[in-house]
């Protein structure tokens, strides 16, 4: 119940009627104390009167299936502030953590170079429309997702997967055990350049960059995909061309000698692992809203958290960034700005669809909302993934004060309201007028956080009006006043 009225009344609904009294949440646990304020504007209270409502209709988080892992998705962006907040929860006991495999499952599947596999080319077409993956790339996404969910990595993913240079990269305790074991072992051991020195066989008919519109991607996935799932070997087709045959067989040889090593370093530290874990946690930023429909069709206890930033934050870090811009972003801030927003809002209009039908098992976050403030939304996650508030709060509070946080609580003088994660989820609503009483927070900066707000000192008065003209459905939807 926590969850779901966090994840809908985040700015994530627009304002649809007038007239009413302010509602606001400022005990729930077991009972809900409404408030009323007519200073409030009509529209805020009639949303304030959907999610209680909705909070009555709708009731708790579904139940969590016993003796069965939560798998989490994490459907984040490029320069979203994802890493780090999805490592804050990644490296907690009991969790089997996974960074962006799909990059993985890309580079398996077209054998492009690890990395170049960039999310604004593959959602957006050389026009500026919104692309579509084909069926084919959907299904690689969510092939790699559910051999991770089901803890089979070292039997079903392909040996270029096992040595992409991600591994070495990201840093949650499952990949760095598996790191460690590719890399420390032998003469056949890993290092970040292994994939890359065997791509170059296939120098001038594979590789290089993702691009939607080479012929390439279909000539070269028909060496390494047969009948909806990745091939183990290669495959060599009738039809190919001679050359073609001979670049595969040599890239072939040249991963050969690291399978055996690689295939038991992840049946110990990667199966092993994930299959001891509680949840299971999967997080992307090359998956659109359409790849989870699947998995909340097919597991009960497969949730999903939505998470997004400002659009002016994001455009600003990828123009600093540049690895990150696609080819049709064309180092253009309006470009960048607008193939972000529609991104975003293309997967907000689908979620909604995903909470209607699957209610209580999706939550929306705008990180910057967690940077700013990231103990209220303890209770919200913890609710989705079936965790103890109590014992996840400790937790996470740990990890906070690593990261930079110390939260330090002090009464108000004249008041003993208790913030509760319930009202502070609603506190940009409520905070017009409100008779809501705080208490006062004294807390340090987040490493992070000056990065996140970075863009309010860096871009000009003209820049911004140009993002939020351009993201101004982006900005409606997440109902944030700019």
């Amino acid at each position: 119940m926590l969850g779901w009225i966090a994840s809908r009344s985040r700015r994530s609904l627009p304002v649809l009627f007038t007239c009413g009294v302010v509602i606001g949440v400022l005990f729930f646990t077991n009972t809900v104390r409404l408030l009323q304020d007519n200073d409030v504007g009509e529209s805020k209270v009639v949303m304030l009167e959907e999610e209680v409502r909705g909070l009555l209709d709708h009731g708790s988080h579904p139940s969590l299936v016993e003796d069965k892992p939560v798998l989490l998705h994490i459907l984040a962006y490029q320069r979203t502030a994802s890493s780090v907040i999805s490592k804050t929860f990644g490296d907690l006991k009991g969790q089997f953590f996974i960074y962006e495999p799909l990059d993985m499952a890309y580079t398996s599947l077209y054998s492009t170079a690890p990395g170049w596999n960039i999310p604004s080319d593959i959602f957006n077409s050389p026009d500026g429309q919104i692309r579509s993956p084909g069926e084919t790339e959907l299904q690689a996404m969510r092939s790699t997702m559910d051999i991770i969910f089901n803890c089979r990595m070292s039997e079903d993913l392909p040996l270029s997967f096992l040595v992409h240079p991600f591994w070495l990269i990201f840093g949650s305790a499952p990949m760095s055990r598996y790191k460690h074991c590719i890399t420390s072992r032998g003469p056949n051991r890993v290092n970040g350049s292994t994939l890359a020195v065997c791509q170059r066989r296939l120098r001038g008919s594979c590789g290089g960059h993702y691009n939607s519109r080479s012929d390439k991607l279909e000539v070269c996935k028909e060496f390494t995909w047969e009948n909806g799932s990745f091939t183990k070997d290669f495959i060599f087709p009738k039809d190919a061309s001679p050359t073609l045959v001979r670049n595969f067989q040599n890239y072939q040889s040249c991963l050969k000698p690291y399978e055996k090593l690689v295939r038991t370093c992840a049946k110990t530290h990667l199966d092993g692992l994930c299959k001891e874990a509680s949840i299971r946690v999967i997080k992307t930023v090359r998956a659109n809203m359409v790849v989870p429909e699947v998995f909340f069709k097919q597991y009960e206890n497969f949730r999903l958290m939505h998470l997004f930033r400002d659009a002016r934050g994001t455009v600003k870090s990828r123009m600093d960034s540049g690895w990150s811009l696609g080819s049709y972003d064309k180092r253009n801030l309006t470009r960048v700005a607008q193939l972000y927003c529609q991104n975003v809002v293309a997967d907000i209009e689908q979620g909604r669809l995903h909470e209607e039908k699957y209610p209580g098992r999706m939550l929306t976050m705008l990180s910057d909302d967690f940077i700013d403030d990231p103990l209220p939304y303890v209770e919200d996650i913890a609710s989705l993934i079936g965790k103890n508030v109590t014992a996840m709060s400790s937790l996470l509070t740990k990890k906070f004060e690593l990261m930079g946080i110390k939260l330090k609580v002090e009464p108000d003088a004249n008041h003993t309201d208790i913030l509760t994660p319930t009202n502070a989820t609603l506190r940009k609503v409520l905070s017009v007028k409100s008779n809501v009483k705080r208490r006062r927070v004294r807390r340090t900066k987040l490493k992070g956080e000056k990065r996140l707000q970075r863009w309010q000192t860096s871009l000009t008065w003209a820049e911004v009006r140009d993002i939020e003209h351009i993201c101004s459905e982006f900005y409606s939807l997440v109902d944030w006043v700019v």
